[in-house]
């Protein structure tokens, strides 16, 4: 009988400390998880949807020779700053979200540049929703993993509804 009260009274500790620790369940598993890829949300874009200053944007140095892997890196680049669309969008202009849909496997840039460094990628048939359009490029959004992605993609490649 001693033994079976002993054996019930960890169990009954065990059960009380498992349950004053689950608060700290996501922080310690955070902590043993180790280094995870920085979560791509909507605060590292929103400097692309307001207004950039021209001498900021002419600063930022292009690199000379764009790589030859990159099937579009040899596109004609647009000195205009990303919020600048040709067709009408001014920079200073409001986001407007629409619906869109990869018309195949698409990468998303950190910038709209064919050399930007790669954020993401999106499926054939994938739904985004396009947050910004600039030139030939717009900037969409998905949710992968739990997370919010965020990257510039080719207008041609993402049909807008």
């Amino acid at each position: 009988p001693a033994r079976r009260l002993d054996r019930l009274t960890g169990l009954v500790l065990l059960a009380a400390t498992a349950i004053a620790l689950t608060p700290t369940a996501p922080l310690l598993l955070r902590a043993l998880a180790g280094e995870r890829p920085p979560m791509q949300g909507a605060g590292r874009f929103a400097h692309l949807l307001e207004r950039r200053s021209l001498d900021e944007e002419a600063s930022r140095a292009h690199p000379r020779f764009p790589l030859d892997g990159d099937p579009g890196a040899h596109d004609p680049r647009s000195d205009d700053p990303p919020g600048f669309d040709e067709e009408g969008d001014e920079p200073g202009a409001p986001a407007r979200l629409q619906l869109g849909i990869a018309s195949r496997g698409v990468a998303l840039v950190e910038e709209p540049r064919a050399d930007g460094a790669r954020v993401g990628a999106i499926a054939a048939g994938e739904l985004v929703m396009v947050v910004r359009e600039s030139g030939g490029w717009v900037l969409v959004a998905k949710h992968q993993g739990g997370s919010m992605v965020m990257g510039w993609a080719r207008r041609s490649e993402i049909a807008v509804r």
